[in-house]
C-alpha cells in the first residue's frame, strides 16, 4: 500500500527543486498548498496537484481530478495533509497499487 502522505511529500520535494529557493514550500505535511501563507501562486498549486494526479494514475491505474477535489473544499487555506487526506477518500476502496 502506498504512503499518501509520504506520497504529497515526495511530489513536494521534487516540486520544490524547480523552484528557485525563496519561492519553496516546507517539506512537511503543515505546509500550506493554498492559503495566504503559502509561496504558491495559483499557477504553482495547480501544477503541483497535477503532478500528483500522474502519480497516482501510475501507483493506481486510473486518474483522479485532485484539483477538482481540492477546490470543492471550498477553503481558504489547505495543507500538504489535507491533500493527502482527499487523494485518501478519493481512492477509497481502491488503495491497492498496481503492479
Amino acid at each position: 500500500m502506498l504512503d499518501l502522505p509520504r506520497m504529497v511529500i515526495d511530489n513536494l520535494r521534487s516540486f520544490n527543486k524547480q523552484r528557485p529557493p525563496d519561492r519553496r514550500l516546507a517539506e512537511h505535511l503543515d505546509a500550506v498548498i493554498i492559503g495566504p501563507d503559502t509561496t504558491f501562486d495559483s499557477l504553482d498549486a495547480v501544477e503541483f496537484l497535477m503532478g500528483l494526479e500522474d502519480e497516482i494514475a501510475a501507483h493506481f491505474g486510473r486518474r483522479i481530478d485532485v484539483c477538482r477535489y481540492v477546490d470543492r473544499l471550498d477553503r481558504e487555506v489547505v495543507t500538504a495533509a489535507e491533500v493527502a487526506a482527499c487523494i485518501e477518500q478519493l481512492l477509497t476502496p481502491n488503495l491497492e497499487a498496481v503492479d
